[in-house]
């Protein structure tokens, strides 16, 4: 007998997008919650699949992170107030998928 080595083959995604992002114009404090969509149906098991944000002005928490295979949902904490600039990048294994820029002003 003879034992087969078996590789998980990597499925990779195209075409995938942010879409439906909602977050508040205007926040009080400096934490707000931002929401957003993947543009394909549900995608259960899929690995190497990555959301991040970032900006020189917010700072975000892994584990305030929740994802559930359509729906991605993030708290967002602004170190300063006035207009915050931040960035919202998915990534698939490595690959950037979509990039999109938006802003939130912290009174």
């Amino acid at each position: 007998m003879v034992a087969q080595e078996q590789t998980e083959v990597s499925q990779y995604l195209g075409g995938v997008r942010l879409v439906d992002v909602s977050f508040p114009e205007q926040v009080q404090g400096g934490s707000f919650p931002i929401r957003y969509e993947l543009s394909e149906e549900r995608l259960p098991g899929v690995r190497g699949l990555q959301s991040f944000i970032n900006g020189t002005e917010v700072v975000v928490v892994d584990d305030e992170g929740v994802f559930d295979g359509k729906t991605i949902q993030w708290i967002v904490h602004a170190r300063n107030k006035g207009v915050v600039a931040f960035n919202v990048s998915l990534y698939h294994q490595g690959r950037l998928l979509d990039l999109q820029t938006f802003q939130v002003t912290v009174v």
